[in-house]
């Protein structure tokens, strides 16, 4: 099944919710840097409108029925599907970041047993540094989201703080952490293709 079956414009705030939960669940590995809002997937009303009870019901059971097993594939725990179904389509259950962060694996099961198997586990300084590095990757979404000024206005919010890091090479190469993240990515050639790419 194909997200944008679930979404109608993605750039728009009400709908941009269960669009990120369904891109965040596709993930092999999910960071969370704010909140994840919840909702079923619905139809466009004037199409959902025209259908008689009876079709529009199964053509409902049709998009429940996929969602979910969608979802499933993809390692979302049947409690969050459930919540998700559990909200009708004009509101938005929301959780909160910490929440949010123990409702979705971090890494799905496969994913981290495949990389441990090929890898071995992070040491504890590892760690630290990977936590370091989602730091960076949250600033630097902030920064492209003070940015990115049509994105602010279709949201219809103003950004009030501008963070003011600069994440080109050389200054991220500056880094304290630096040196170290990429060896420790680098000591595991899967994780050196999978990640350092992006930086």
């Amino acid at each position: 099944m194909h997200a944008d079956l679930l979404v109608e414009k993605s750039w728009l705030l009400d709908h941009m919710f269960i669009s990120i939960g369904i891109i965040l669940s596709a993930g092999v590995e999910r960071d969370i840097g704010g909140v994840i809002g919840l909702h079923r997937p619905y139809f466009d009303k004037s199409y959902f409108a025209n259908l008689s009870s009876l079709e529009a019901k199964k053509r409902y059971d049709a998009l429940r029925e996929s969602s979910e097993d969608y979802l499933k594939k993809m390692g979302v725990k049947q409690t969050l599907i459930e919540r998700m179904f559990e909200t009708d389509s004009t509101n938005v259950d929301i959780l909160n970041m910490s929440e949010a962060k123990m409702e979705f694996y971090s890494r799905v099961p496969f994913y981290e047993e495949w990389l441990s198997a090929k890898c071995g586990k992070f040491t504890e300084e590892q760690k630290r540094v990977l936590k370091s590095l989602g730091a960076l990757r949250a600033a630097a979404a902030t920064i492209a989201w003070a940015k990115n000024k049509v994105l602010r206005i279709l949201a219809g919010l103003e950004m009030k703080t501008v963070v003011k890091v600069m994440f080109s090479s050389p200054k991220q190469k500056q880094h304290p952490n630096y040196r170290f993240y990429v060896r420790a990515y680098f000591s595991c050639p899967v994780l050196g293709r999978v990640s350092c790419h992006k930086y």
